[in-house]
């Protein structure tokens, strides 16, 4: 499970939620917490805003699985 679906769900937010927030679709919430797709720069800085992570942070689950 990625960082931004823990950190969803502590705060207790839908996808539907975070997607409106972030400014993309709900479905591409989905595949970033899913690690299907890594989310641009902008995504990338809404998200370490939105949840108070370091960009390393946002990114820290794509590069692990690209290891």
């Amino acid at each position: 499970m990625t960082k931004l679906k823990i950190l969803r769900k502590e705060k207790k937010l839908k996808a539907e939620d975070v997607a409106r927030m972030l400014g993309i679709s709900k479905s591409m919430v989905y595949e970033i917490e899913r690690g299907t797709r890594r989310p641009g720069i902008d995504t990338a800085l809404k998200i370490s805003k939105l949840f108070g992570l370091s960009l390393e942070e946002v990114y820290s689950d794509f590069t692990k699985r690209e290891k």
